[in-house]
């Protein structure tokens, strides 16, 4: 297990199994003891901590805050998993390929939003403990918000759309009258042009 701290000053520390702690950008320790360490560094300032246990609670903070931050966007990929099962209730789907669409579009998006995750907290690295809050945060909407938040929700948008959809099949039907009332008589105005246009043919040939 490798866990690391990103300090605002150009200092790294590596510690390994909490055990190892390795910095750069140190010349020379210039005193050490169980309760303080004071350290020379490249660029001539003095780099001290006053407890030996300040970095491994700095540590500790860092996988905490990293842990929440996972859970949180487990619950999120969650909800964008659900709002596609609204969509699936709301609008039937006729094939299997548009759904095997829609699945391989959120998994990418998954991908695209866990490298980002990974990048930001943890340099890239895919840690087991990542991996198990963003199941366990995924796991926890499921069954804490998912099951409500699918069956009311598609209730409340069929719920809209039924009189939307009856009111835009009432436009329709309108629309379609009115353009074929429009058609017979641009139809009926050219045949009666047509007929005093014969009318005059012949009388004049007469």
């Amino acid at each position: 297990m490798e866990e690391k701290i990103k300090q605002k000053r150009q200092h790294k520390l590596h510690m390994e199994d909490r055990n190892r702690l390795d910095m750069t950008g140190i010349n020379d320790v210039i005193s050490f003891d169980l309760n303080k360490v004071v350290l020379e560094s490249d660029y001539g300032k003095t780099l001290q901590e006053r407890r030996s246990q300040t970095v491994i609670s700095q540590l500790i903070t860092w996988e905490t805050d990293t842990f929440l931050a996972a859970v949180v966007l487990g619950m999120i990929l969650g909800a964008e998993y659900d709002c596609i099962r609204i969509f699936r209730r709301v609008k039937k789907h006729r094939h299997v390929w548009t759904m095997s669409v829609e699945d391989i579009i959120f998994w990418i998006n998954v991908s695209i939003l866990v490298f980002g995750f990974t990048y930001n907290y943890s340099d890239g690295v895919l840690r087991a403990f990542l991996v198990g809050a963003l199941i366990g945060g995924a796991v926890l909407y499921r069954y804490a918000f998912g099951k409500f938040f699918v069956k009311y929700i598609s209730k409340a948008i069929i719920f809209v759309l039924i009189p939307l959809k009856r009111i835009l099949c009432f436009i329709i039907m309108i629309k379609n009258r009115v353009v074929k009332k429009f058609i017979l008589w641009i139809n009926k105005v050219r045949r009666h042009g047509d007929e005093a246009g014969n009318k005059k043919r012949k009388s004049s040939k007469a």
